[in-house]
């Protein structure tokens, strides 16, 4: 089974040119959440596993 970084491959996420806006408007996770995930005040290490899941799938959808 391959090793996944979780918070490497949301941060990837974050650190692009989405909004959190965009983010949140297509994964249905609060716009707030995302700004401050974006920003770094709330660490990826403290959001759910659902909500990590939520990311990552997303992620993998859009390619990025």
């Amino acid at each position: 089974m391959e090793k996944i970084d979780l918070v490497s491959e949301i941060r990837e996420l974050l650190d692009s040119d989405l909004t959190p806006y965009q983010i949140g408007k297509d994964t249905g996770l609060s716009v707030d959440l995302i700004r401050r995930l974006k920003v770094r005040v709330r660490p990826i290490e403290r959001v759910s596993v659902g909500t990590a899941q939520t990311l990552l799938d997303y992620k993998r959808d859009r390619s990025i």
